[in-house]
């Protein structure tokens, strides 16, 4: 359905099939124009067009937008045919990189009929094709992750020292990159020695060692609930429960083992978890931690805090 105000005074109206183009450097995109009159359709009518990112415009201190204007070229005036309908064409160049932790630019192109519309005039963005035009990633045969793959990905924890709060249409389109970016990673990901970084080996690697986490604090929980039943009170954060690392494990939990923060290796598992599982001799937690213990030899008061202990229910 048209609307009035749509229409000029002389019932002439003009809009595009498409408004929104993604597009990598040196490619072409297209879209048509239709031009009616009082709803029937116009021949000959000329639309004049030209750049104008100032509704993109983002708050100052930002990068600006729109800009190298050669990155994005198109005729200034096209006229539509028998059939009322015109092609516009969009030549991608390379945009260089100016908002430098952005992939790529923007650009708006506004349109009008009976001269080229003036800077400023749209206010809608739905009455202008708008163009996100990727940076150039030059095909690398051989890419390493320090050269070539590091510098993509480093931009992720820079961006958010930038972007202002508020703003989630530039944190969605931060996540996109152009396709050569892509290729790059996928290729770097599809080296022999890297294999074992496949995403789904990744992700069950990830649920794996997620699943034990859980494991273990809920059996931290179902130890709190015991003792608060009996009239205690845990308290995970005392000074001499909190481990240091490098260090030993309390209480005395595989003699000899030094628990360090490592990634995820088979001497990582064998040497700290592994031996920290395996039984061993009663554990010692000295004169302060003396009690009964369980027939592993381990203090089942050892989320006791003494100090803050409530007399066991008669």
């Amino acid at each position: 359905m048209l609307l009035a105000e749509d229409e000029d005074e002389d019932g002439l109206y003009v809009h595009a099939d498409e408004f929104v183009f993604r597009m990598e450097p040196e490619s072409v995109a297209e879209t048509t124009f239709h031009a009616t009159r009082f709803g029937a359709p116009a021949a000959g009518v000329t639309v004049y067009l030209r750049h104008d990112s100032s509704i993109m415009q983002v708050p100052a201190g930002d990068p600006a937008v729109g800009v190298p204007v050669k990155a994005l070229s198109f005729p200034d005036s096209i006229t539509t045919d028998a059939d009322s309908t015109a092609v516009l064409t969009l030549n991608a160049g390379k945009p260089g990189n100016p908002r430098v932790y952005f992939d790529g630019q923007l650009y708006g192109v506004v349109y009008g009929v009976g001269g080229p519309p003036r800077v400023g005039a749209t206010g809608n963005s739905s009455y202008m094709p708008s163009v996100l035009e990727f940076d150039e990633y030059p095909v690398v045969d051989d890419p390493t992750w320090v050269g070539h793959i590091q510098p993509i990905l480093e931009r992720t924890p820079t961006f958010p020292r930038h972007a202002p709060q508020g703003r989630p249409r530039e944190l969605r389109q931060r996540h996109e990159l152009a396709a050569g970016a892509q290729d790059r990673v996928l290729q770097q990901n599809r080296k022999p020695e890297l294999r074992d970084l496949h995403a789904r080996y990744n992700v069950y690697a990830a649920a794996t060692i997620r699943s034990v986490a859980i494991e273990e604090i809920l059996q931290m929980a179902l130890m709190s609930n015991l003792l608060l039943s009996i009239g205690f009170v845990p308290k995970i954060g005392s000074p001499g429960l909190i481990l240091a690392y490098p260090g030993p494990l309390p209480g005395g939990v595989g003699t000899g083992l030094i628990a360090r923060l490592r990634k995820c290796s088979i001497d990582q598992i064998r040497d700290v978890f592994v031996a920290s599982e395996t039984p061993r001799n009663s554990c010692d937690f000295g004169e302060q931690r003396s009690g009964p213990r369980r027939s592993d030899g381990e203090d089942p008061r050892i989320l006791l805090d003494a100090s803050t202990s409530k007399s066991a229910p008669r």
